[in-house]
């Protein structure tokens, strides 16, 4: 099923968080959405409307698994049901070490970065008359999951003790290259840094699921510019060693997600090429990206 609330954040990554509970969880008799109080990036009202979606998306996720909507003989796995036929829900917050969970994910890092592909691209119109600037610096890289590769805006967080059922973040790190104005010889006429404005929120645990929320946003120090914008959801199911990413980039320019588990090798979660020009940055991330990978190779 199509995620109903896609480019619509934070919306599109509660509904999408449900549908990935459901779907791996769906005989669970009447689950409850995880704590979205860290998700203070938006306003009240908008968080309001997350465990309502969160809730539709998690039955659309066990309709889609069961092949029906689910009913009360579905409900085979999360709790005693009581005479009549009434079960007990799931409450949410159980310990990852309860005895029906294998806790296989120890700690897990994620990261993202923004980047331009080529070594130099072309400033705006009237930039290299008024300022000298003809071009400005890229990257000059394709997609690597090296973690510090070269970038516009890079953000990444480590989360530990999940095997105590209590995550937290042991330390997120927030980070802008720096950006080179170039006259028409290609020489350096101008060098700043933009400052990142970025975070993750606490991590929250649900039903086998560690997840945080993401907002970031850099923009080109040199002229006066629309930002960068990314937003989404982490996640790692603590079982399989499933992580994946949901959310929204902006149309310009490259954009790449990673993960790894327990120190290990890193997987790609989002390789995403332009869509438009710089001049599209206006506004918030609009455009959807999803991603998910097996970082335990099992």
């Amino acid at each position: 099923m199509t995620n109903p609330y896609t480019g619509r954040p934070p919306l599109d990554s509660a509904w999408q968080l449900g549908y990935d509970y459901g779907s791996q969880h769906a005989h669970h008799s009447t689950p409850e959405p995880p704590d979205f109080s860290g998700w203070d990036h938006y306003g009240a009202d908008a968080r309001a409307q997350l465990p309502g979606t969160w809730r539709e998306g998690c039955e659309a996720g066990r309709t889609a698994v069961l092949g029906h909507a689910p009913a009360a003989g579905d409900a085979t796995d999360d709790g005693e049901v009581l005479p009549g036929g009434v079960a007990i829900p799931a409450t949410g917050d159980e310990p990852v070490d309860a005895e029906h969970v294998r806790v296989a994910v120890r700690q897990v890092k994620f990261w993202l970065n923004a980047f331009i592909h080529p070594s130099h691209v072309d400033g705006p119109p009237g930039a290299g008359v008024a300022l000298g600037y003809e071009y400005f610096s890229g990257d000059g890289r394709d997609y690597s999951a090296e973690i510090h590769a070269s970038s516009r805006l890079h953000s990444e967080v480590e989360i530990v003790d999940i095997a105590t059922g209590e995550p937290k973040v042991s330390f997120q790190w927030h980070n802008c290259g720096e950006s080179h104005a170039l006259d028409a010889q290609l020489n350096v006429v101008a060098t700043e840094r933009a400052v990142p404005r970025a975070e993750f929120g606490e991590p929250h645990y649900a039903n086998g699921v560690v997840s945080v929320h993401y907002v970031g946003a850099a923009a080109m120090p040199l002229l006066p510019s629309p930002d960068v914008d990314v937003n989404g959801t982490f996640s790692v199911n603590v079982e399989t060693g499933e992580v994946s990413f949901h959310g929204n980039v902006d149309v310009y320019p490259w954009y790449e997600v990673y993960a790894a588990v327990n120190n290990g090798a890193a997987v790609t979660l989002v390789q995403a090429a332009p869509t438009g020009s710089p001049e599209g940055l206006l506004g918030g991330a609009s455009r959807p990206v999803a991603g998910t990978a097996d970082a335990l190779g099992q």
